[in-house]
């Protein structure tokens, strides 16, 4: 390995594997809300806007335990056999959202043939780290950092710091590859890791909102493999 760089961190969803499809997504929902014989739009809602944020920092330790929270908020009482169905959609959903890119496989071998440390940092309820294992990014990511166990978010300085402690790296000898989302590349910038956008196509994407895409100066690839001239 002949190169400034020692690791390479990457973000999880529009990265690695796909964003959330919209259509997928919003069945979910409706099948969760189903199971619970909950009103859909105030179960939507609570799902949503009420307790993503929860679900994202660590307040909610499972999904089972925010369902519960959105039932009680709601006066109703399903038993823990409802709650477990209902959680059941959300990991079959994430199971599947979780099915790598067709490049991010062959890459992160590349990497690793190569001598490079790999990290992940995500925004992300209890549900992923949960079925992390399952996938097969699982073997190719040595340091994988998750918001919801951590307590912490993107672009907070303090997850890209722990990323680079847990990785054995300095920031400044760290690429950290991500789709924009949650400030994620200002968030990397400002802690001293050299960020570089990866474009991804939004077709049913349920979070289209990429808050470091539009006016952003730094470097873009336009796939996962392009990073190899990063490097």
């Amino acid at each position: 390995m002949d190169s400034r760089y020692q690791a390479l961190i990457f973000d999880l969803f529009g990265t690695l594997v796909d964003v959330f499809s919209m259509n997928a997504h919003d069945a979910a929902i409706v099948a969760m809300a189903d199971i619970l014989q909950l009103p859909l739009s105030d179960f939507s809602l609570l799902w949503g806007e009420g307790t993503y944020t929860q679900r994202s920092n660590g307040t909610f330790t499972s999904i089972e335990e925010n369902l519960a929270y959105i039932c009680r908020h709601l006066k109703i009482a399903p038993d823990e056999q409802r709650i477990q169905q209902a959680a059941n959609v959300r990991y079959e959903f994430t199971r599947a959202a979780l099915k790598p890119k067709p490049d991010a496989l062959k890459l992160l071998t590349l990497l690793k043939q190569k001598g490079y440390r790999t990290g992940l940092i995500s925004n992300c309820a209890p549900d992923v780290p949960r079925l992390w294992q399952t996938t097969p990014l699982a073997e190719l990511i040595d340091v994988p950092v998750f918001s919801c166990e951590i307590k912490i978010k993107k672009p907070d300085p303090r997850i890209y710091r722990l990323a680079c402690e847990r990785l054995r790296v300095a920031p400044q000898a760290c690429l950290y590859v991500g789709d924009g989302s949650d400030h994620e590349l200002t968030g990397a910038k400002k802690v001293g890791l050299s960020p570089v956008l990866v474009l991804t196509s939004l077709v049913d994407a349920y979070d289209a909102q990429r808050l470091d895409v539009d006016g952003w100066k730094g470097r873009i690839i336009q796939s996962l493999t392009d990073i190899l001239t990063q490097l």
